[in-house]
């Protein structure tokens, strides 16, 4: 029951910081007084509490709330901050590997595949650019392949 009252106690805590900041109206922390600090709050509260108890069953919703908050102040506000799929299954890998890491020994690979795949997703225009660069050198490189293979047949071992 005490490690309940903690976990209330803390989302009281991160609540009244939010309304209470909410209130001055501090310009430079304007954009931290929308919903998605809700998630954060919560996600934060979940990630304290499961530290704090050594309870590891809630980093997994922790890490999700935490994600999928910060995702959401920040898409508004950068433009350049990314917005798909790979948003968010960056943000369930890496519950997975907080999973992994402090509660179970299971899902690493998964969480790995979800990362992967996220970030190869957020760089594939720097990939493609890269990728077709290097094809284009290997391309170009072709006779290079022929003379040397024809100097490997010519200097080569005799049988």
């Amino acid at each position: 029951m005490k490690q309940q009252n903690a976990f209330i106690g803390i989302i009281l805590v991160g609540f009244g910081i939010y309304f209470l900041l909410d209130q001055w109206h501090l310009p430079y922390l304007e954009t931290f007084r929308h919903w998605p600090t809700l998630l954060i709050i919560i996600g934060a509260a979940l990630f304290i509490h499961a530290m704090l108890a050594k309870d590891y069953v809630n980093l997994f919703p922790a890490v999700i709330l935490i994600g999928l908050g910060i995702h959401f102040h920040f898409k508004d506000v950068w433009p350049w901050w990314p917005d798909g799929w790979a948003v968010y299954t960056l943000i369930f890998g890496l519950a997975l590997l907080v999973r992994y890491y402090k509660e179970r020994k299971d899902g690493l690979v998964l969480g790995l595949f979800f990362t992967a795949i996220s970030l190869l997703n957020f760089f594939y225009a720097s990939f493609q650019t890269v990728t077709h660069r290097l094809i284009d050198a290997i391309g170009n490189m072709w006779p290079l392949a022929l003379i040397a293979i024809g100097f490997y047949f010519i200097i080569g071992k005799k049988k």
